[in-house]
């Protein structure tokens, strides 16, 4: 956690400011789908406590078998609610993988490199296994596989002038079930139609939960006690005995 514990243990104080962020078309034109990526823009940030892994943010310990579809995103968020945390928004894991000066990749400002980290998002290694694999901020593996996000105003109204977030080619056109949440990042692929950089976002609009659709947990600053961080470390041991998002959510039905 942070020196002022803000933030909860594996918890990272990230500190709020404006700032730019976002694909600049002259790094990489090849790469840029503006449906399929956040434009350079600029973005003000409050400081906020985000998850140094990926869900269920336990160095060593399995990803997830599946993914999230939005309609499931909304449910996992509102669990997390109950422990005063909540999914990231999507501004925040953008700044959290690309940091005050807008690096390219996590562990880059502009330079791909397949080897830093898990280069196989269907298998991956458990989390944490690539210590390269780590942004500016301190935030870690970034780049494996996309994380499901709260689409905050600021970024919605972003995306919104050039469509974005996208359905990928292969479904239907429509919105997606759940326009709260969009699907940030890119996946260690290159072949991903949202490329594997800090800048992708898309989203998916049916029932199919995609193993390369997780999440990453933040909260506000300040917000946990002792006794809601016991609780929440009760219920994602869920997962680590299922290894389902599926499985988690049934069993934390209200």
């Amino acid at each position: 956690g942070s020196p002022d514990s803000a933030c909860p243990p594996g918890m990272l104080l990230l500190k709020g400011g404006g700032y730019l962020l976002g694909n600049n078309a002259a790094l990489d034109p090849s790469q840029t789908v503006p449906s399929a990526g956040i434009i350079e823009g600029r973005f003000v940030l409050e400081s906020f406590c985000v998850d140094v892994l990926p869900f269920p943010g336990i160095e060593g310990a399995a990803w997830p078998r599946d993914g999230l579809t939005a309609v499931m995103a909304a449910r996992f968020d509102q669990r997390l609610s109950v422990w005063n945390r909540r999914l990231c928004t999507i501004t925040e894991l953008l700044f959290a993988a690309a940091g005050p000066n807008n690096w390219r990749y996590p562990y880059h400002p502009d330079s791909y490199d397949p080897d830093t980290c898990d280069p196989d998002d269907r298998r991956p290694q458990p989390l944490g296994h690539y210590r390269g694999c780590v942004s500016s901020t301190g935030v870690r593996d970034f780049g494996v596989r996309s994380a499901w996000g709260r689409l905050d105003p600021a970024m919605a109204q972003h995306l919104a002038i050039y469509d974005a977030p996208p359905l990928p080619p292969w479904e239907s056109a429509e919105a997606p079930a759940s326009a709260g949440y969009a699907s940030y990042g890119g996946t260690s692929r290159r072949d991903t139609f949202y490329r594997p950089h800090n800048f992708g976002v898309h989203s998916h609009g049916g029932t199919r939960n995609h193993s390369d659709d997780g999440a990453r947990v933040c909260m506000n600053p300040g917000l946990w006690t002792s006794q809601s961080e016991a609780g929440y470390l009760d219920w994602r041991a869920e997962i680590l005995t299922g290894g389902s998002y599926v499985d988690l959510l049934k069993a934390s039905s209200p």
